[in-house]
Order: structure tokens, then sequence, then C-alpha cells
């Protein structure tokens, strides 16, 4: 039964984890070409792709390790006079840890109201390319070329929990009408908390849909990565010597990128405790699926050639003796400036045995996500040897 931990002879499954979850994706390219005279050719290329997942995810749940909402008075409006009175016994700070999963809530909601009450993700891509190629001279290969891609990545999770309205929900209390009710509601910060529902985790389906609803928000990041690059080359044989052509290249090209994150909510953000009884600072207001916003872009200007050079051909155990000698010069706006090189050989001894060499100076700059990667919040599977408690983490 989805939602449910079942147990004993029949066996079971742990149902606030996702067993398994969908997957679609869609693709479709074009391309459209024209023979503007017989040695030059225009094209354009467009593709788009689009994948999503859906899954159940984790229900929510109050971890006393975590310090998420795990903190309760011992006088609780929910709580029945005897346990009241058994919490309170040898007990001065009249409060206690509680731990619950809301089991059925996740799945439930989920199997009720279809799709769009199911954590998942958006990974779109989208590619125009345009350009032409030709011939010169009779020997000289050339292109110029123009490229536009956009990737864009939409997570969300419907229910998250937010951990300042459950700090709220947690302290129930009886109103003058005996009616149970946020501690929060009977203050002068009740407009902080408007339509506060107390929350009732100490029984099976104590939890309502209502208190359920309360405490979760839904929570998206979506980011998208564009790059735009322009560039060209021209190939083709300089000169003739006695182990064949000198073939060469030349190249340029110039890309601009950037990266742009929104987000419904920071993680560095933490609860405000403002008007809350119980409240710990310490903890993300979001567990899942929360990404701090950002804008950020570079651009990158890079120029190389390549030669490649016939030494030796048709003498005994040299069928052909090449070296191929090549150099870049890149400018990142991020980074700086850098030069690469490569030297190599290719030796042919016949038609069966071939060695090559290579040795060069190679670089990989940083790109920005790894320059500007977002402070994002996500769960830790560790635990404290100290306090005994499993902790959540800031990830930056």
């Amino acid at each position: 039964t989805p939602g449910v931990n079942n147990g004993g002879d029949g066996g079971g499954y742990f149902g606030a984890s996702s067993f398994q979850s969908s997957l679609r994706t869609a693709e479709a390219f074009g391309r459209f070409s024209y023979d503007i005279s017989d040695n030059m050719v225009a094209y354009i290329n467009a593709s788009a792709a689009e994948s999503g997942t859906l899954a159940d995810y984790a229900n929510g749940y109050i971890n006393p390790g975590a310090g998420r909402g795990n903190l309760f008075y011992t006088n609780n409006a929910y709580l029945p006079a005897a346990a009241q009175a058994a919490l309170k016994a040898g007990n001065p700070r009249n409060t206690f840890n509680f731990a619950s999963f809301f089991q059925d809530f996740g799945d439930k909601t989920a199997l009720q109201l279809g799709d769009d009450f199911r954590t998942g993700s958006v990974n779109r891509n989208l590619s125009v390319e345009t350009g032409v190629t030709g011939t010169v001279f009779g020997k000289y290969a050339w292109d110029l070329y123009y490229t536009h891609s956009e990737n864009r990545l939409e997570s969300y999770m419907p229910n998250n929990i937010n951990v300042q309205k459950l700090d709220a929900a947690e302290d129930a209390v009886l109103d003058s009408s005996g009616r149970v009710v946020c501690q929060v509601s009977l203050t002068g910060y009740s407009s902080l908390y408007p339509g506060c529902v107390p929350i009732n985790p100490f029984g099976p389906n104590s939890m309502t849909d209502e208190m359920y609803q309360y405490i979760t928000d839904r929570t998206y990041f979506i980011s998208t990565n564009i790059m735009d690059n322009v560039g060209g080359s021209v190939t083709g044989d300089l000169l003739t010597l006695p182990a064949g052509p000198v073939r060469a290249a030349l190249s340029a090209e110039a890309r601009w990128q950037s990266m742009d994150v929104q987000s419904s909510w920071d993680p560095a953000v933490l609860p405000d405790c403002t008007g809350l009884r119980l409240c710990q600072s310490g903890a993300a207001v979001y567990s899942q699926v929360v990404t701090a916003p950002t804008s950020v872009s570079n651009n990158v200007y890079e120029f190389a050639s390549e030669v490649n050079v016939p030494l030796v051909k048709d003498l005994p155990l040299i069928q052909d003796l090449s070296a191929d000698l090549a150099g870049r010069y890149t400018d990142y706006s991020t980074s700086g400036s850098v030069e690469t090189w490569k030297i190599g050989l290719d030796y042919h001894v016949n038609s069966s045995v071939r060695f090559r060499g290579t040795a060069s100076v190679d670089i990989r700059a940083p790109n920005l996500n790894d320059l500007y990667q977002p402070v994002s919040y996500s769960t830790g599977g560790f635990a404290d040897r100290l306090t005994h408690g499993n902790f959540v983490i800031l990830k930056v």
C-alpha cells in the first residue's frame, strides 16, 4: 500500500522514499542547407530536447537530530493530561523532543491530486547554429559559424516543509474559549503567521490535510545557462616537401556565456524567530530544492594554429614519419590569458605497426559553475558522534 510502512510476515517497504520515478524525453532536429555557388554552402541546424522526471517525494518529518521543528512544550494542547503530567515529571525545562514521519501525506497528496503534486525536474536544451563553408583558390577550405545554445533546468518540490511555520504550528495552546490555536496567534506577532494552524503529530491519523498544507510550501529553482559562440577556420596545404604536403590550420573563436539562477528561497537566510517561543535559528527554513539566486557571465577569446609536417616517407622501417605542432592563445575574462601547445610524432613502421607520442601543456579553465556555484541546501546523512544526532548541511 503506497505511503504505508508495512511489516510482519507480509514484508514491506519504507514509504518515505521513492522506489521508482517516471522519465519522459522529447527530441527534435532540423537542418537546412543551400548551395550558394559550386564552392560555397550556407546551412542552419536547429535542435531541441527536453527531459522530465517525476517521483514521490520523501514525506515530511520531524527530526530531533536535525534541529528541525523537534521541540514541544510538555503542556501542548494536543497531549492528554496523563501524558502532560508524565512529561513534566522531573523535567525543569518543560520541553521534550519528538520525532515523527508524516507518513501518509506526501504519497497521499501525489496520488490524489496528480503529477503537479509530485517532486520533479525539467531539463531543456535548445540550440541553433548557422554558418557558411567553402573553398578558396581551389585548395583552402574555410568556414564561418555562429551558435546560440541554452540549457534550462527547473527543479521543484510541491510540499517542502517550512520550518518556521512548523515551529509556530507546534506550539499549540488553548485560547480563552478552549479552542486549540498557535501560541503566536495570541500575541502581537500574529500578523507574521496569518492563518496559523496548530498541528497534532502525536497519534495515528492525527495530522489533517489542513495542518499539513499550512506547514508546507512549493519551492523551486530555475537555472539557465546561455552561450553564444562565433568563430571561423581555414585549412589547407602550404607547400609540398619530398615526404608530402605541409598542411596547416588557423582558427579563431569568441564565446559569451551567462548563468542565471532564480529561486523561491535563498538557503543562506535562516529562520526569523521573532514572536516564536519554539524556534531553532540554526536550521535552514527549507530542507530540499532551494538554492541561492545568482546571475554571472564571462567571455572567452581564443586563437589557434596547427601544422602537420611530413618528415620521412617510404624508407626501410619507415613507411611514414610526420610531426604535428600546435599552439593556442586563450583569454578568459574571469581567469586571465593562457598559452598552450602540443608537439607530436606519428611513426608508421608499416601498415600494421604504428607509434605515436605527444608532449603538451594543457589547462582547464574554471567554468561559471566552478567559480560562482550558488549556495544550496541539502540534507546530510552523517551522524555527530558527540550528540548522536543526524544533521543537515549548507553546501557551498
